[in-house]
């Protein structure tokens, strides 16, 4: 399946259980949502100021994490950032969301 959008190499692809939708991270500093039955692109979350390393996904939210080392939170929903951490060393090139039981996992990042 050929996808068109991003203006940059990608880095992470990941697809949700039911083979519906994609997300994709980019080294144009953000994500895309794709439809995959459409083969279309439904929403582009811009907004990092790196190229986007890697990124975990819950329900209708992502967390991704760039080479500068900042998280965003995303409502795929409305491709809005709902929130930022800063503060991480280095580059963030793996991300782990790990559930707490109140719905909104702990998310690790490396």
């Amino acid at each position: 399946v050929d996808l068109t959008g991003h203006m940059g190499a990608i880095s992470r692809v990941r697809v949700d259980g039911a083979g519906k939708l994609a997300i994709s991270a980019s080294y144009d500093r953000s994500l895309g949502v794709w439809d995959l039955r459409s083969k279309r692109q439904m929403a582009s979350c811009t907004g990092h100021n790196a190229p986007v390393m890697d990124f975990v996904w819950w329900d209708h939210f992502v967390a991704s994490g760039d080479r500068s080392g900042v998280v965003k939170a995303w409502d795929t929903n409305h491709a809005q950032c709902v929130g930022t951490l800063k503060g991480h060393k280095g580059h963030i090139t793996a991300m782990l969301a790990m559930p707490d039981g109140d719905g909104v996992p702990t998310v690790v990042t490396g």
